[in-house]
């Protein structure tokens, strides 16, 4: 039935004795049905190039049609054959095709042949066209085809026209039959009109509907038969898909209509071979005279077929059927009955959708009506239960939905719940389906035939030979709708056996042979179901959707609920960080800020200082373990955020290398820096937390290693080797392309860099078991609680410092040889042109320069002690102070006196600092104030000190308590330009940043005078002052350093600690130790 005979499998399950081997390779698959390279002869084929129309090849039949040998016209022009008005037609037919498109034009010609006088002489002497032939045009993108056929049916062996194919009456029938179509009120009738339309129009002997079914294979479901073949019917008869196979299927698809005037026609070969310009055989998938295949034309001659025509029945771009004519004679179909057949085939592929379309639409109502039943059912009832117990009410519409006689719903979760349904399996059965089920993760499975994926205890096959089961997988449970079908016993009426004989090559291969027999073949089918129809899918998936909406409704409520417990928690423990910050850093502020007030006073005794500075140590200790505990709440509370800039990597290498050898050669160890030349010089990143978070590293490898060498290895690592681990997050991802693209030119971060810091030592390693719990808070390795150093928390908030920038820390340890701590952390990468110079740290202030205006400073502050902290350091140095308790007197104080500076604690009653600060910024921007106050924020909260957050709710800046007192002046430099008198009387008009640079101590002479001074400062000051440099305790020699009545001394000090020179500091306390 088409022009392949292909391979069939035997069908699964069958009692017919008769099936033999299975057939997987075939001749059909082998053969070219495209590229034949022959034509039938009823016609004429040239191969035209598509700008000069010269034939390039022709049939080597143009004698019997033109008298010219095939020689004759290859070269020529097609105006050697053709008039030159019909050459510019076809010019015209080109030029309005598209170049890739597949289109065929029908055009009427008038052929000319030159007479063999004017062929000598070269004189064209136009006569009369020797016959009236009409041209089918095919434009493709490799070729263009000229087809000629005879307009008048020529052939011997048809004598006669058929009645109703004459011009005048085709019109009229056409309209006829399609009325015809239009009336029809079930596909059996509307099939049975579409046979019968087609045998008046071309006279064939049988015409016969075929439709396809879903694995294409096909039936006879309509057939009209002349009276000489009455007995002989092929209807309900069934064919194999491989009678048809897919390259076959694919041809029908692409052309409407396929004609065969006579069977045992002699094929006409097409000379050349191959395209002379592409140099391929020619593709002849749209000519109407293609050649047929032999398998093909045995396989007609075998049923006594002598001519045949099919014309597809195309639905939504699927081929639906075919109308098969065959005929006992030759018999040829003019290019009207032929064009008229094509658009009865198009018209009936229409009223066939519609049929399907009002089919289904009656269907679809049901399924929404039972739809809308369960949705309803599922909005009344709980959240938790809502699924269950709608499909428990309505059980006889959720097998009528799908037309089902059993079914299972199955929830998959701490209580596998199983609910069954008409006739299913037993519920075990059912729950190691939904198990199996689970394993496939399909969200829809189908099958008609059940047992070839899943076999059912014997007894419960019948019942559910086929099933149709929608799945809904969560993160922790699963639900499953399973339908059940009984296994139908169906006897199958073949055209023939459907098995096919097949022979045995030399090869060993199988080759096909044309079904010799067309008997009616009958077969019994077990182990399957009435297949599942698309529609019926369409509506299981259409549940899936609705029982998922409802099952992500009951997860998100959940969701709701378990975020909004974790939101109170999160806010309950932000609040008693803020609270417990505030309460443990006040007093604090106060304690540390008098302490500094007081060393200004060079009336102190020895051992007044003496004893200040044990109140000052007290505090700074207190101070640090403070903040660790506060710096793992802020972490767990999700607060910890990066404060990020630019800076010298190679010079924070060579810091951290001076920083901590002395405190390594202390302990009789060798400490090595290793720096690779990959290592960028200038990256953006936190500058402090990375600080911290290596000298953390290195300095517990020299803490726990006792003898032999601990190692800095510093290297770039190529994008091949970073951890996972190491890898920006989606969100880190997205926060760095929002910075860039926020950014202005000169901030913007190209791309960023993977950096290594590995820490090797030789110390005592770590357990096994403990290496995991040393980032655990509070935990401590057996050698960390002996040395009763620290609160267990370094190592945890090193690593969340280093997750933050994007890396990881990871351990291996071997006790008794050592460990290697790997910290990879992502950072930008930046130039010279990015970084910032550092400030100058200030000198003590004693006065404010001449020549300035008053300044007004408002202190809002609510514990006394702070606030008189504050009024003290602010008016000793010629500032006009206020102060307010609270935000409300704040700003009332603010709209009458008009204060340059507002210094706002944030957590204070009636009005807290935050309201305080927005109202003022309001009332200003309402009055176009064009001096606003510059208000800087205090508070002693880790929480809320980050810069860029209070920026948005009307401040200026931010200090944290405890805080420094020359940060509160530098702020008020920097936002105010505030100058002033220092200690120092040769300095005291001179600008921050014009002060003269001090020279290094590197002279002998000058070590040793400095030495000399150092020796000569109180025992309790050395003492202090030597641990802090041998811990490189920046902020505490900074302290230490203003303590000092000498300002020489202070100053070579300080340029020893600004330049980052440890190794000078720790040659000057030596002699301390002794």
């Amino acid at each position: 039935m088409s022009d392949h005979l292909p391979a069939l499998s035997s069908p699964a399950n069958t009692t017919n004795s008769a099936v033999s081997v299975e057939v997987t390779l075939t001749n059909c698959d082998r053969e070219p049905i495209r590229i034949p390279g022959q034509i039938q002869p009823h016609g004429l084929l040239l191969v035209l190039a598509e700008k000069t129309l010269d034939i390039l090849q022709v049939s080597e039949n143009v004698e019997s049609f033109l008298g010219l040998e095939p020689s004759e016209l290859l070269g020529q022009p097609l105006s050697h054959i053709v008039e030159e008005q019909q050459c510019r037609a076809i010019q015209q037919a080109l030029q309005t095709s598209e170049p890739s498109s597949e289109q065929s034009k029908s055009i009427s010609l008038g052929l000319v042949v030159l007479s063999s006088a004017a062929r000598q002489t070269s004189v064209v002497e136009k006569e009369k066209p020797i016959s009236s032939l009409r041209g089918l045009l095919h434009v493709s993108a490799d070729a263009v085809i000229l087809e000629l056929v005879l307009e008048a049916d020529t052939i011997a062996a048809s004598t006669a026209k058929h009645e109703d194919a004459e011009s005048d009456d085709l019109s009229a029938k056409l309209h006829q039959k399609v009325r015809q179509f239009q009336t029809a009120d079930s596909l059996t009738a509307l099939t049975d009109q579409i046979a019968q339309a087609v045998s008046d129009l071309t006279g064939f002997d049988r015409v016969m509907v075929y439709q396809f079914a879903t694995d294409y294979s096909g039936t006879v479901i309509a057939e009209t038969v002349a009276s000489s073949l009455k007995g002989s019917s092929f209807l309900g008869l069934r064919y194999p898909a491989t009678d048809i196979p897919s390259q076959a299927r694919e041809l029908y698809l692409q052309n409407w209509s396929r004609t065969i005037p006579d069977v045992e026609y002699e094929p006409v070969r097409i000379v050349p071979e191959r395209h002379p310009l592409t140099h391929s055989p020619l593709d002849l998938s749209s000519a109407v005279l293609r050649s047929v295949s032999p398998m093909h034309i045995e396989y007609l001659q075998n049923m006594g077929v002598r001519a045949a025509m099919s014309i597809s029945l195309i639905v939504e771009n699927r081929l639906w059927g075919l109308i098969a004519c065959h005929h006992c004679q030759t018999r040829s179909v003019s290019l009207e009955v032929r064009n008229a057949c094509e658009l009865l085939g198009q018209i009936a592929s229409l009223e066939l959708f519609r049929q399907q379309t009002l089919i289904e639409k009656h269907y679809l109502a049901e399924v929404r009506s039972i739809q809308q039943q369960i949705r309803q059912t599922l909005t009344r009832s709980p959240l938790a239960y809502a699924i269950d117990s709608a499909l428990r009410r309505h059980q006889q519409s959720l097998l009528a939905l799908v037309r089902a006689t059993g079914a299972a719903v199955v929830f998959n979760d701490h209580n596998d719940r199983l609910t069954l349904i008409g006739d299913t399996p037993a519920a075990e059965s059912v729950q190691a389906l939904a198990t199996w089920l689970v394993q496939k993760r399909q969200e829809v499975y189908c099958t008609h035939s059940l047992v070839q994926d899943f076999v059912l205890p014997e007894p419960e096959q019948n019942c559910a030979c086929g099933l149709l089961s929608i799945s809904i997988f969560l993160s922790q449970s699963s639900y499953h709708v399973l339908w059940f079908r009984p296994e139908l016993v169906q006897s199958v009426e073949w055209g023939g056996d459907p098995s096919k004989p097949s022979t045995v090559a030399e090869d060993g291969s199988l080759n096909l042979t044309p079904r010799q027999s067309f008997e009616r073949w009958k077969e019994s089918v077990h182990g399957q179901s009435l297949p599942w129809q698309s529609n019926e899918v369409a509506a299981a998936q259409e549940l899936r959707s609705t029982l998922l909406l409802a099952a992500l409704e009951f997860s998100q409520a959940s969701l709701k609920q378990a975020a909004s417990r974790a939101h109170i928690a999160s806010q309950a423990k932000s609040q008693f960080l803020a609270k417990m910050s505030h309460e443990l850093r006040t007093p604090l502020n106060a304690i540390l800020g008098f302490t500094q007030l007081l060393h200004y006073h060079e009336s102190l005794s020895p051992e007044q200082r003496d004893r200040l500075n044990i109140i000052n140590r007290s505090g700074e200790h207190l101070l640090s373990l403070i903040n660790d505990v506060l710096e793992t709440s802020r972490i767990e509370a999700g607060q910890l955020r990066l404060n990020e800039s630019c800076f010298d990597l190679h010079q924070f290498i060579k810091s951290i290398r001076e920083m901590l050898t002395l405190r390594a050669s202390n302990r009789n160890l060798l400490f090595k820096v290793d720096q690779t030349p990959q290592v960028p010089k200038y990256v953006w990143g936190d500058e402090i937390k990375l600080k911290q978070v290596v000298i953390n590293l290195v300095g517990n490898a020299i803490k726990f290693t006792n003898h032999g060498e601990v190692k800095l290895s510093v290297s770039r690592l190529s994008e091949a080797d970073e951890s996972p681990v190491a890898k920006p997050t989606e969100t880190q991802e997205e926060e760095l392309t929002s910075e860039i693209e926020g950014a202005s030119t000169s901030d913007r971060i190209p791309e960023t860099a993977c950096i290594q810091f590995e820490v090797n030592d030789t110390g005592c390693g770590i357990k096994a078991e403990n290496i995991e719990t040393i980032f655990e808070p509070f935990k401590q390795t057996e050698a960390g609680r002996q040395a009763h150093e620290g609160t267990g928390l370094g190592l945890l908030i090193s690593r969340q410092n280093a997750r933050l920038m994007g890396g990881d820390i990871k351990v291996h340890s071997q006790l008794g040889q050592g460990s290697s701590f790997v910290c990879q952390v992502q950072l930008g990468l930046r130039t010279a042109n990015d970084l910032t110079t550092p400030k100058q740290p200030l000198r003590r202030v004693v006065a404010l320069a001449k020549d300035q205006r008053n300044y007004r400073i408002l202190v809002v502050e609510d514990v006394v002690e702070n606030r008189q902290l504050l009024v003290s350091l602010l008016t000793t140095v010629g500032f006009d102070v206020r102060t307010a308790n609270n935000g409300k007197e704040a700003v009332d104080i603010w709209r009458q006196w008009h204060p340059d500076c507002i210094w706002m604690d944030l957590y204070m009653p009636k009005m807290n600092g935050y309201e305080a600060a927005q109202q003022i910024r309001a009332e200003q921007a309402a009055t176009d104030s064009t001096s606003p106050p510059v208000i800087i924020a205090l508070s002693a909260s880790v929480i809320d000190h980050f810069r860029s957050d209070l920026v948005n709710l009307g401040f200026d800046d931010y200090i944290s308590k405890p805080f420094k007192i020359n940060v509160i002046f530098e702020k008020m430099a920097d936002h105010m330009g505030v100058r002033y008198q220092y200690a120092d009387k040769d300095s005291s008009a001179t600008a921050i940043d014009t002060l003269p640079a001090v020279v290094l101590p590197t002279e002998p002479e000058q070590m040793a005078a400095l030495r000399s001074q150092l020796l000569a400062q109180p025992r309790d000051w050395q003492t202090d002052f030597h641990r802090a440099v041998l811990g490189a305790r920046e902020s505490r020699i900074e302290q230490l350093t203003q303590q000092l009545s000498s300002k020489a001394l202070a100053d070579s000090l300080r340029a020893c600690l600004e330049q980052l020179r440890f190794d000078l500091l720790q040659q000057l306390v030596e002699p301390l130790s002794r």
